[in-house]
């Protein structure tokens, strides 16, 4: 005889915010800011890392399925590349005027 199972619904939790002291938008005043209070910082060079793969990762990846041997025959061996480094090289082979 077979077992009969029962789904186990776990119970939403309910949880209320809490509101320690009600502020009405007429309460809150804005602060004049005036131009020589504003201290300008210097820009700062963005340095975000982007990800770097091997000419073997893009030959097997899907992404670049369709010209894995464009790859293979346009990348460095033991250089790494960024994905939007490939995607230019392959359009600069195939776009390029003659």
């Amino acid at each position: 005889m077979a077992k009969k199972t029962q789904n186990v619904v776990a119970e939403e939790v309910k949880a209320e915010p809490v509101v320690t002291e009600e502020v009405k938008p007429e309460d809150v005043k804005a602060e004049e800011v005036k131009p020589e209070d504003v201290k300008a910082e210097p820009a700062k060079a963005k340095t975000e890392k982007v990800a770097k793969f091997t000419k073997k990762q893009f030959v097997t990846s899907r992404k670049f399925a369709k010209h894995k041997d464009l790859v293979n025959a346009l990348l460095d061996d033991k250089k790494t590349y960024s994905i939007k480094e490939v995607e230019d090289v392959i359009n600069n082979f195939l776009f390029k005027k003659k």
